[in-house]
């Protein structure tokens, strides 16, 4: 008879914790078992991941990083998870370095009735993307939660106002989960762009950029884009390189859009147009 794994996700150093169980299918292969991670626990899968058992790393080839490692893609969880209690660690953005114990907390009979992967508990909030790790979190609740903190204001228009590190919503995970294969679909389709293809070339990337910012303030929407555009004519800098400063900030988020189909991200947009020129790029 099939079974089912019960898994714990807890993020490393969180207090109070922050955790995921989750039933999931022992033949699921790691790089899905990554997506089905980043849905439950909140992530926005913008940063690279790898999974370490102790004897070997498991982690996509990547060019720019000479280690040795196992395809995720080549290995499904019930070969390494092999029994109630089994751990091995999973982080998540290396510059953050979010890290996690994945647990194996025991193997249950598999249901007709029930889909899976699926969440069936969890608590609190994950951290924002990009916030400087679990001592950065730290710091940031600390701020969010005094108004007199000088650097409340700034942090609330980039977390948001409602954000809330005691909020958990199973049911929205669980509907997310509910539409994996499609996931799963559109993440590898976007990954199976040519490159050579004229149409993801740089140089029509370029005019992607060019083309959103140009829209941006026409439409004055967000009113930021012409407000830092103008800030940067001003302070001298000419039409075109004014432009290609606010395109770089585009570009941050016009990688998810186009190769990674990610909405577009207002909140962190705003928070590096905000610190332009003080930000060094290349123009």
């Amino acid at each position: 008879m099939k079974n089912i794994f019960q898994i714990k996700i807890s993020l490393d150093n969180a207090k109070p914790s922050i955790y995921r169980t989750i039933l999931v299918e022992p033949d699921t292969t790691f790089i899905d078992f990554h997506h089905i991670i980043q849905i439950s626990m909140g992530w926005d899968s913008y940063h690279m991941y790898q999974f370490e058992t102790g004897d070997y790393t498991i982690a996509e080839p990547d060019e720019f990083i000479d280690i040795e490692s196992i395809d995720p893609a080549s290995l499904t969880i019930n070969e390494v998870l092999k029994k109630s209690g089994d751990r091995i660690k999973y982080e998540y953005d290396f510059g953050d370095g979010w890290m996690h114990t994945i647990q194996l907390e025991k193997t249950i009979p598999f249901q007709l009735n029930k889909k899976y992967p699926t969440c069936i508990r969890g608590k609190r909030s994950c951290p924002p993307e990009d916030c400087g790790g679990i001592w950065g979190y730290e710091n940031l609740k600390e701020v969010i939660k005094d108004k007199k903190h000088p650097e409340y204001k700034d942090t609330i228009e980039w977390v948001g106002i409602d954000f809330d590190p005691d909020y958990f919503d199973l049911e929205y995970v669980n509907e997310v989960l509910e539409e994996l294969d499609l996931y799963l679909d559109d993440f590898k389709d976007s990954n199976e762009l040519d490159d050579d293809d004229p149409e993801t070339s740089e140089e029509a990337f370029q005019n992607q950029l060019f083309e959103v910012v140009n829209e941006q303030m026409d439409s004055n929407n967000p009113p930021e884009t012409a407000a830092t555009f103008k800030r940067l004519l001003n302070a001298d800098f000419s039409h075109l390189e004014a432009k290609m400063l606010v395109a770089q900030c585009v570009s941050f988020e016009m990688v998810s859009v186009v190769t990674e189909k990610k909405p577009f991200n207002l909140k962190r947009f705003i928070k590096n147009l905000n610190k332009l020129p003080n930000v060094n790029f290349d123009v």
